[in-house]
């Protein structure tokens, strides 16, 4: 599940099953990853846009607005 959300968030490459996983394939997907620069680019905001939540006090809002 998080391996396609990765891919569809354009920061990763499509995953595959561990079973056809190779030496090769994964050096091909680490070539890609440093080499693509759309993904840079699209990993680098999607961190921004994480760093910029307040993952911490939604969650406890939301806890807190359950217990009442």
């Amino acid at each position: 599940m998080w391996a396609a959300k990765v891919f569809q968030l354009g920061v990763g490459p499509k995953a595959i099953f561990h079973q056809k996983l190779t030496a090769k394939w994964l050096r091909e997907k680490i070539d890609t990853l440093l080499s693509n620069d759309r993904m840079r680019a699209r990993a680098t905001a999607l961190g921004a846009a994480v760093r910029a939540e307040d993952g911490l006090g939604n969650a406890a809002r939301a806890l807190s607005a359950a217990i009442r």
